[in-house]
């Protein structure tokens, strides 16, 4: 048929579809009587083709065989010179260190250098403003590129307290402690104060000395050995200075007294503010954290617990005196905060990371170990007794299952004391449920943080209950904290001490005002920050925002105005009418706003197209907030489009 049509005249325009379908089913054809005819030879080919799969089959699996049992052979002479290369070479690790140390201080230094001139040539060729002021030594770090201004040095743990058990038999209790550390406060002022006189002699300064009956095996004219090599002395310096710079904003100064209080603040505040996120997050304590906060908490820890040795002494020691002042009044240091006005992981921070001056200058046999448990113990103590002082002891309606337990009825009886000593200004007496639930409920950040704070400075691995994020862990907190389950247990274990120590915090004046009506009080568990409510249609904003009139142009409408999203004020923005100085510089209204509601940082809303609330993007706001970092979002998206970077933000 196909070959009679290839001819017809009429399909002229089809000749050569049809020429092609003839050759093709031609092709095909002949393919398929060569198949039928050679049946024989295709099975033997098969035979063949598998035959010799299956020797490269046995081929590859020698192969592999003899590279597991070398890999293996390698494998064990690589452990066998590990398990020996510690008693080996045991005198290399410190000159190791401090090549390593140094080398990162060189390395850090010339890729500053680097950023530095490359900036001064681009600012020569571009003169516009860049995501970083590499004047105020800022930088894009060079592996992440989120903005940073200086580098921390990576330590080794600082000191090892509880590698091990200590035997507390021959160390003393928290009363002895708190007595020895009270005489040996009592001789450091009192030497101090000799030595500021400028008008007494040596002689009647030594004579002084010999009179003054110093405690048992302390020596205070003794002056440890730093351990750290110069490199590393010199890389905590710069990093304490610019902690104190950036913190305070001021100059810098090494040798302000300020410095090692900022060191040990920053420390505290970053803990709390991981854990919070944590716990908003509901996330456990210690699951698998991100690797950056994770190296950021250990270094940052380790820092923070090794700045001492490059501060002066006399300094760190002042710190720890007055630190241990606000809770045990051993010496007169002037206006002390009252207990309510302190934040007890900051102050549990400072005492022990600035207990090593003191007990670096104690040879009776004291370990530091003992001194930062009864440091966390006095802590945890004057916590909870802040928690008793402030908690809402309203009855609520709720059951009280097992009312009448060990727990409820010691932290009732602990609440009897305090109302005692406060002259029964605190408020009636509630149940012993409630009380402890209170409790609970109010020390567990406090717990979260100091847990994570000890696991970073001693490297003491963390419970594997409290990897997981089904339960409060509370006792498993206790067990890691060497705390007993009844925290109650902690006051009858040091009740001497400690009934002299509720009734002179009672005896706060300012506790009295608190108790009177007279003035506010942190109450806790203190709640997460977060943004304003936002609803979920703009239309009520936005009839709001019509009827916001600038403040400083006589009642007329605000153009331009904007929602801060951070204190629910509503703002000027993108006009010139109510700009005003700060620090000599001419600033937009929000600019100005960010500084006494955020401290330089804040996010506000104008309006746009959808005017909806997206739930998704809101919820990424208010972490990126959370995590402090509004600012490295706002270095990356200038990074990313360098259109941004020439407008005067400062304007806003």
């Amino acid at each position: 048929m196909l070959e009679t049509l290839q001819n017809a005249p009429y399909l002229e325009v089809h000749k050569d579809m049809i020429r092609w379908i003839l050759k093709t089913f031609h092709a095909i054809k002949k393919i398929r009587e060569s198949s039928s005819t050679s049946p024989v030879t295709e099975t033997e080919g098969t035979v063949m083709e598998e035959s010799s799969k299956d020797k490269d089959k046995a081929e590859r699996k020698r192969k592999a065989e003899i590279a597991r049992l070398r890999r293996e052979k390698i494998m064990a002479q690589m452990s066998e010179m590990q398990r020996h290369f510690i008693d080996e070479n045991k005198e290399l690790f410190q000159q190791t260190l401090e090549l390593d140390a140094s080398i990162s201080a060189v390395l850090d230094n010339r890729y500053f250098d680097s950023v530095q001139a490359k900036e001064q040539r681009r600012q020569q060729r571009l003169r516009l403003h860049t995501s970083y002021d590499v004047e105020n030594g800022e930088f894009l770090c060079p592996l992440c590129e989120c903005l940073s201004n200086t580098v921390i040095p990576l330590l080794l743990p600082p000191r090892n307290i509880f590698n091990s058990r200590l035997n507390f038999s021959d160390q003393p209790n928290l009363t002895q402690w708190i007595r020895t550390i009270s005489q040996q406060i009592k001789a450091l002022q009192v030497l101090r104060k000799e030595e500021s006189t400028p008008n007494t002699s040596l002689s009647k300064n030594l004579e002084n000395m010999d009179q003054l009956q110093l405690p048992e095996g302390f020596r205070p004219n003794f002056h440890p050995k730093n351990p750290y090599s110069e490199s590393i002395k010199e890389m905590l310096t710069t990093f304490g200075t610019a902690t104190y710079k950036v913190g305070l904003k001021v100059h810098p100064n090494e040798e302000d007294p300020r410095v090692p209080m900022m060191c040990w603040g920053s420390c505290a505040y970053t803990i709390q503010s991981i854990e919070r996120i944590l716990n908003d997050e509901d996330k456990p304590l210690f699951g698998p954290l991100p690797c950056r906060l994770d190296d950021c908490l250990r270094s940052l820890t380790r820092f923070a617990a090794a700045h001492w040795t490059v501060a002066s002494l006399s300094v760190v020691q002042g710190h720890f005196c007055k630190l241990f002042a606000s809770l045990v009044p051993v010496y007169n240091f002037g206006d002390l905060p009252c207990i309510l006005d302190i934040d007890m992981f900051h102050l549990l921070v400072g005492l022990v990371l600035a207990f090593p001056a003191l007990q670096c200058q104690d040879f009776s046999g004291i370990s530091l170990g003992t001194g930062d448990l009864h440091i966390f113990h006095l802590v945890t103590m004057a916590h909870i007794v802040q928690i008793l002082l402030t908690s809402c002891t309203e009855e609520n309606g709720m059951d009280q299952e097992n009312a009448a337990g060990e727990e409820e009825l010691a932290v009732l009886a602990l609440y009897k004391t305090i109302h005692q000593c406060t002259g029964s200004a605190l408020k009636e007496i509630p149940s012993g449920w409630h009380l402890w639930r209170n409790v609970r409920a109010g020390v567990m950040p406090f717990l979260r943080c100091s847990a994570l704070f000890f696991h970073y400075l001693n490297g003491v691995p963390s419970p594997s209950e409290t990897q997981a994020s089904e339960t409060s862990h509370f006792e498993h907190l206790c067990n890691y904290l060497s705390l007993p389950n009844n925290l109650i247990c902690l006051f009858q274990e040091n009740k001497e001490i400690m009934k002299l120590l509720i009734e002179s915090w009672c005896h706060n004046t300012e506790v009295k005002r608190y108790l009177e009506g007279e003035r506010d009080a942190v109450s806790y568990p203190r709640e997460s920050n977060k943004l304003i409510d936002l609803p979920e249609d703009y239309s009520s904003l936005i009839n709001q925002a019509s009827h916001f009139s600038c403040p400083k142009s006589g009642g007329d409408k605000s153009r331009a105005p904007t929602l801060c999203l951070v204190c629910g004020a509503l703002l000027c923005s993108q006009s010139y009418c109510c700009q005003t100085e700060l620090e000599g510089e001419d600033v937009g209204a929000c600019t100005a706003h960010t500084y006494s509601c955020g401290s330089g940082v804040g996010i506000f809303l104008r309006r746009g197209n959808p005017l909806h609330l997206c739930r998704e993007r809101f919820k990424k706001i208010q972490k990126l907030w959370h995590q402090h970092s509004i600012t490295e979002e706002i270095g990356h998206a200038q990074e990313a489009n360098q259109t941004l970077v020439g407008i005067d933000w400062q304007h806003l």
